[in-house]
């Protein structure tokens, strides 16, 4: 199940959402602009 591709796809998912909300208590507001090359980088 690990090795499944929806299963890794969730799990990057979730990690994407844990690293903005990181950046967002950190950096304040993250700009519409760098979200979008943010999610590019997966």
């Amino acid at each position: 199940m690990q090795e499944s591709v929806i299963y890794q796809d969730i799990l990057q998912k979730g990690e994407e959402r844990v690293i903005i909300r990181l950046l967002n208590r950190r950096l304040g507001q993250i700009e519409p602009a760098l979200l979008v090359r943010i999610r590019g980088l997966s």
